[in-house]
């Protein structure tokens, strides 16, 4: 078996890649194409007071919310974001309209010339801002042990609060989704992680049946989690584009529109107050997490349920105490980003157990591995660790390999080396799995079994497992 894992293969998408072969969204042909813009909100709070338009030349229409025949909102976890805006606008970059047409330079011209009135409304930008005013969307809590108690005892608090920041995806390919409407079906096409949630998103926005919804997934350049819900959106307008014209319609955004309104990883700020005991080991710790969800909630409640889940990383924690909260400020949606929520929180809990290594005189990676969980601990949400965990033997030989002692103790400018532990659930959290019901096809024939299953390739190497 450890040979079968070791060899490596050949990926079946390779030669289709390097060659140039491969069909991504914008190498699709339609005949009689035309092509969406995307006009948008310029302000980050305010109210829609009138909208003038331009004479469209013959060929070119406009797509809005008045052409939505079912719900005026992205199908998600939380479906809370407007297809189209309403009566107001809640970030910068908010889509408002649709410009359709078969010339995309003059689409361009004619989106400069839409004019939008707003009344502009104070904003929230800031977690702080939206903690003292109360916003927030959602908010998890867990606790083990008995926290209260081993503070009272504590010989030592020591309280910390760090911050991560927005994160782009940076995918090869931006964002793509083409539509065409046949016979009483629309069939959609794009770069995307989740063809599912476009599905769910088109049934609810169109009002239609699934059996006359068809998701195409096409060559993706690369997602990371930011193709996850998003594409869901882009979905709507374009199918909404197609069935009013009758002609299929392509929208490809161009890099600095994709990163200007794509979700993003949620910025954080996670406070931390640890109990120490009379060795300076961690008897108890109390967690705030605040992750910014920006406009509006989306993805966010299963993102900070990943967070929450890992405030306390590869660590056994006797005692906790741990809040989450999603925060509504009137910035970008933030979404999906590999990690899904963890990164931010194990980072927290890795720079706290750094600084009080070093404020207290211990070697970091010694102290680190004073609190590592091992077989039969229980996890934050009190799960029991069933199997062993080989954390030590992985310490050991990255040590062995690295010079790792001698090279953190050098001491030379620009030179140096660190060892951060952590942890990644592979499952869906809360009753995801049970909720999402996903099936696999086994066919066998003789000696060869065949699986099917929807997993998506977005540069993994899915096709070729």
């Amino acid at each position: 078996m450890k040979d079968s894992i070791s060899r490596p293969i050949a990926r079946l998408d390779a030669a289709l890649k390097l060659s140039g072969k491969a069909k991504y969204i914008a190498d699709y042909q339609f005949e009689n194409l035309l092509y969406a813009r995307t006009i948008r909100s310029s302000e980050a709070c305010a109210k829609i007071l009138n909208l003038v338009i331009p004479p469209l030349p013959l060929g070119y229409f406009l797509v809005n919310k008045e052409d939505i025949s079912g719900l005026n909102r992205m199908k998600t976890v939380i479906s809370d974001h407007p297809i189209f805006a309403e009566d107001e606008v809640s970030y910068i970059g908010q889509p408002i309209m649709l410009l359709v047409g078969p010339d995309r330079e003059r689409l361009w011209e004619l989106a400069q010339k839409v004019e939008i009135d707003y009344q502009p409304m104070d904003g929230i930008f800031t977690l702080e801002d939206s903690e003292a005013n109360d916003h927030a969307f959602t908010e998890y809590q867990i606790s083990k042990g008995d926290a209260d108690k081993a503070f009272a005892e504590a010989a030592e608090i020591i309280s910390e609060s760090y911050r991560t920041g927005s994160q782009e995806h940076v995918y090869l390919e931006p964002n793509g989704i083409a539509a065409e409407y046949k016979e009483g079906q629309i069939f959609v096409y794009g770069s995307m992680q989740c063809p599912f949630y476009a599905e769910g998103a088109l049934e609810l926005c169109l009002g239609w049946d699934k059996s006359k919804i068809r998701v195409i997934q096409t060559t993706t350049g690369g997602a990371f989690g930011g193709k996850e819900e998003f594409p869901s959106l882009t979905a709507c307008h374009v199918a909404l584009a197609a069935i009013k014209s009758a002609h299929p319609v392509m929208m490809i955004y161009d890099r600095d529109e994709d990163i200007i309104v794509s979700t993003k990883r949620h910025p954080s700020l996670v406070r931390l107050k640890a109990a120490l005991d009379s060795r300076g080991n961690i008897s108890a710790l109390d967690i705030d997490l605040l992750y910014d969800a920006g406009a509006y909630s989306g993805l966010s409640p299963v993102v900070l349920q990943r967070g929450i889940f890992n405030c306390t990383g590869v660590y056994n924690i006797p005692n906790l105490k741990a809040r989450g909260r999603n925060m509504k400020t009137n910035t970008v949606p933030s979404g999906a980003y590999r990690g899904f929520g963890a990164p931010q929180s194990i980072f927290a809990i890795e720079m706290l157990l750094q600084q009080i290594a070093e404020s207290h005189g211990f070697d970091p990676l010694e102290y680190k591995m004073r609190h590592i969980l091992k077989k039969g601990d229980k996890s934050s949400t009190n799960g029991t660790i069933r199997d062993e965990v080989l954390l030590p033997e992985i310490v050991n030989k990255l040590v062995s390999l690295t010079n790792y002692h001698e090279k953190y103790r050098n001491n030379k400018p620009f030179h140096g080396i660190g060892i951060s532990l952590f942890l990644h659930g592979c499952g869906f959290t809360g009753a995801g799995e049970s909720l999402i019901q996903g099936k696999v096809i086994l066919r066998k024939n003789g000696d060869l079994v065949r699986i099917l299953v929807s997993s998506v390739e977005m540069g993994q190497g899915a096709d070729s497992i």
